[in-house]
């Protein structure tokens, strides 16, 4: 079991007592570093806790053991991993290189967590954290190439979150987005989706396809969930959607059939929301 915290008054998370931050123009370390073979975990937990800003919401909260307010909870649960050809330093001020072999987890970014099933590929732990780098990532029902990370959330920034950038490699299923919400069901996608967890959760859709039944439609712009949900430039292009299928976000039921095409530019929270563009 791992914890990385920051409490309420702290400057930084306690992991920068082990992991410095590299400096610009710092010469690397020389060598290969030092063989160590294979690592494999089971069971693994690891908890990212920080200060809670404003309402919950679905975030996952922790009270503070020092009583100075609640710790917002990323947690990654039943970790189980395989790391081969791992070694311990070398170039770029690494603590630790290797190869990840076989990884599973669940992750509690919100009250839903999303289920890894499969992961793979080159992983790096020093300055910038933990990075995993032309990674296949595999969900219950869908496979996707990217990369995921572990540390510092930009530049400059002490504090840590998790990123995964992800890009279909085919048909990917809509139900592994439910998530993010529950009303995500029937369907599939094709795209990219970029998921940054730190102080809130940000999802960014790039050209991301959507097909549920015979709608059709194209997702670009950011979410961020923080105590609520906030759509941020969101451009959704139907062509077209039937109006079933938007009955569970408005809430309640249409008092018509049939199927809305167009093009509209959503941002604001989810009840209040600006909106520009046709439909018809």
């Amino acid at each position: 079991r791992v914890e990385i915290s920051r409490y309420r008054g702290e400057d930084a998370e306690n992991v920068t007592r082990v992991v410095a931050p590299r400096r610009a123009g710092a010469d690397t370390l020389p060598g290969r570093g030092l063989a160590l073979g294979e690592i494999e975990v089971v069971g693994g937990v690891l908890e990212v806790l920080t200060p809670m800003e404003g309402p919950a919401g679905r975030i996952p909260t922790v009270p503070s053991p020092d009583g100075a307010g609640p710790l917002r909870k990323l947690a990654l649960h039943a970790v189980d991993l395989v790391l081969e050809e791992v070694r311990l330093g070398g170039p770029g001020g690494q603590l630790l290189t290797g190869r990840l072999a076989e990884l599973s987890m669940d992750v509690h970014a919100l009250d839903r967590p999303l289920t890894v099933s499969h992961a793979e590929g080159a992983v790096r732990f020093g300055p910038e954290g933990l990075e995993l780098e032309g990674a296949e990532l595999r969900l219950p029902a869908s496979a996707f190439d990217g990369s995921l990370s572990l540390g510092p959330t930009g530049d400059g920034e002490e504090e840590w979150g998790l990123r995964m950038q992800l890009r279909t490699q085919g048909p990917a299923a809509l139900s592994d987005l439910a998530w993010l919400d529950e009303r995500f069901s029937e369907g599939v996608f094709r795209g990219g989706i970029d998921v940054s967890a730190a102080g809130a959760l940000d999802i960014t859709f790039d050209e991301v396809r959507v097909e549920s039944q015979a709608s059709r439609l194209a997702l670009d712009g950011g979410i961020r969930v923080d105590g609520g949900t906030v759509l941020q430039d969101l451009r959704v292009e139907a062509s077209p959607l039937a109006l079933a299928l938007l009955a569970p976000w408005v809430g309640r039921d249409l008092p018509v059939d049939g199927w809305l095409s167009g093009n509209l530019l959503l941002s604001g929270r989810l009840g209040d929301l600006d909106a520009a563009g046709r439909v018809t």
